[in-house]
């Protein structure tokens, strides 16, 4: 008797454990889980891609083009978006870096043609081997670059200063110690905030001397 008892207080316990669990119900479906939009999916051409004789299919891409432009300070428009008819005949440009899939518009890239380059240039060396008429150059340690030019009143004009604190963001209080046609000023032009791309110039040369935001000198070069 004793033993029926338990074992029937054993299958309520049982039945009403079952009864308290909820079955497992899947949720909404997420259908971007582990998905990727592949608008969003830029293709890079490959070297043997290059020079290929392509059908006239149209399947448009928006092609990464580029302009031979190259800087080392911004803005820096080295490349381009052009429509392409296909991934074919945009990857067998070898200007041509890569595409999306689908016209510029859908991808929402401007095409209309960059404009020109406000930063510092390095210059295309394989194709000129020089920089642009009325401009000054040195090499750096990735190449050729391109600025404008300092000449003396062009460094006498520019703003003096006792420490780094005094100038701009892109700016360093430093000593001018040449024009770019070559003129030596040594430290006779006192300290000056000159613009990054004159300081790179010396940086890569001659040296810079300059202060830092306490007006302690320091001397870098590359």
């Amino acid at each position: 008797m004793k033993y029926s008892m338990i074992v029937g207080l054993v299958a309520l316990l049982v039945l009403a454990a079952c009864a308290d669990k909820q079955p497992d119900t899947p949720g909404p479906a997420d259908d971007t889980d582990g998905m990727v939009d592949e608008r969003l999916a830029f293709t890079e051409c490959m070297p043997e891609q290059r020079g290929l004789m392509c059908t006239q299919q149209y399947d448009p891409v928006c092609a990464s083009v580029d302009t031979g432009v190259r800087c080392i300070t911004e803005p820096c428009p080295s490349q381009q978006y052009e429509n392409r008819g296909n991934a074919c005949s945009a990857c067998s440009d070898e200007k041509v870096f890569g595409y999306f899939p689908g016209t510029c518009e859908d991808m929402g890239k401007d095409t209309t043609t960059p404009p020109e380059a406000g930063g510092t240039v390095l210059a295309d060396s394989e194709a000129t081997g020089k920089c642009p008429a009325g401009q000054a150059s040195y090499m750096s340690l990735t190449g050729l670059v391109c600025m404008r030019q300092y000449s003396e009143a062009d460094l006498r004009a520019l703003a003096t200063c006792t420490t780094a604190a005094a100038c701009e963001a892109n700016e360093s209080c430093i000593y001018p110690t040449r024009s770019t046609d070559g003129v030596q000023f040594d430290r006779t032009l006192g300290l000056r905030c000159a613009p990054q791309e004159y300081f790179n110039l010396l940086l890569h040369t001659s040296g810079a001397v300059g202060v830092d935001e306490k007006g302690e000198e320091y001397a870098v070069i590359v």
